[in-house]
């Protein structure tokens, strides 16, 4: 159909059956008052306040060191917490304290509980205990043997030669931009490599 015989179609005395209704009606739906704008006709929701870098650097050093002092644990882990709870600290402490399984609290996060150490079942043995130092380790990412000093790791175990480390850590953050959640390499792993340790690698 087109334009000349819709004209024919409602002159022909057919009734358009859409009703006809004015902008005056209740129409039985509740309207809100208009929200408030400001200059430039946007809505204020809250009141903020703009932060230079150096500031907002200043306010997470605060908070991490805050959080540090209440909970008791190295502020690169406060650090990790803070920025898996978006750096909320009331709700970050909230839950801290609400948990019913701490380690599930840390495993949420990332992290390996700083409270529970992991420690390896012991078999009891009736006689002397020998105790097997290795001088050298695989490197899990080159597997190249290597001596035990030159490998490092994380709290979750697994561990890699700082050649290794260094070139995981660069691609992560040079090619990826991943600075505030790189996780271990280890496949499967997700527990996040903390500041200090990067710093060191």
């Amino acid at each position: 159909m087109d334009f000349d015989d819709d004209e024919a179609f409602m002159e022909s005395g057919e009734e358009d059956e859409t009703p006809n209704h004015s902008g005056d009606e209740d129409d039985g739906i509740a309207m809100e008052p208009a929200p408030t704008m400001n200059s430039d006709g946007k809505e204020d929701d809250f009141e903020y306040t703009v932060l230079t870098p150096d500031e907002i650097v200043q306010e997470m050093c605060t908070m991490i060191k805050d959080v540090a002092a209440v909970v008791q644990i190295q502020p690169t882990t406060c650090r990790i917490l803070l920025h898996h709870y978006k750096w909320n600290k009331e709700s970050l402490l909230e839950r801290f304290y609400d948990a019913a399984d701490p380690e599930k609290f840390f495993r949420e996060a990332h992290v390996v509980s700083p409270f529970v150490r992991q420690a390896k079942p012991r078999e009891h043995l009736s006689g002397p205990r020998v105790v097997h130092c290795p001088t050298e380790e695989t490197c899990l990412i080159c597997f190249l043997m290597l001596p035990t000093s030159s490998l490092t790791g994380l709290e979750c175990g697994h561990r890699f030669c700082t050649l290794c480390w260094g070139l995981y850590l660069t691609t992560k953050v040079m090619e990826e931009g991943r600075g505030q959640s790189i996780a271990c390499p280890e496949h499967k792993c997700d527990i996040l490599v903390d500041d200090a340790k990067a710093m060191e690698l």
